[in-house]
């Protein structure tokens, strides 16, 4: 009897301590071939030098808006170009591979020293929403390996009320 206990009461408490995510109370979000991707937490201390898993910056002089998330060892990144000194605004900016306009990177193993960042052949990203100096938005983007010839889906990607400066 214990036994037939045990089994059926194994799998609730298995699930019920899996974190479950909520894509849209997510700072960053996306699927990479299907699985779900968020950054890890920062763990250094307050006032201390952070691991930066989320990072959001903008290089107004030159016109680059970079949104980089890492969850060892996978790294998704987003760079926007814009025109130097040109505000930020809502719309839709297509990703390519071309190395000076916009695109996503992928990487599967950001940690290996040999690492291969993955840039988009195709993809967008759309600005819905900003407030200030806080920003909403989708993306998705296809990229593939010359090394492996693995392709790699970066979809469902959003993200919610992040800051930049």
């Amino acid at each position: 009897m214990r036994t037939k206990y045990l089994i059926f009461l194994l799998p609730i408490i298995f699930f019920a301590c899996k974190k479950t995510i909520n894509p849209k109370k997510e700072a960053f979000y996306c699927k990479i071939n299907g699985k779900e991707f968020i950054p890890e937490v920062d763990k250094s201390p307050i006032g201390g030098v952070g691991s930066n898993p989320l990072k959001i910056s903008w290089d107004r002089s030159n016109g680059w808006f970079y949104i980089n998330a890492l969850n060892r060892p996978n790294f998704v990144g987003i760079i926007i170009k814009l025109s130097p000194n040109q505000d930020i605004v809502e719309g839709e900016y297509s990703l390519s591979n071309d190395l000076k306009g916009s695109k996503g990177y992928y990487s599967p193993d950001s940690s290996a020293p040999s690492t291969e960042d993955l840039i988009s052949t195709s993809g967008k990203v759309i600005i819905s929403k900003i407030v200030g100096t806080t920003i909403w938005g989708t993306f998705e983007f296809k990229t593939k390996s010359i090394k492996t010839n693995q392709e790699y889906t970066i979809s469902e990607g959003q993200f919610n009320e992040l800051r930049y400066f």
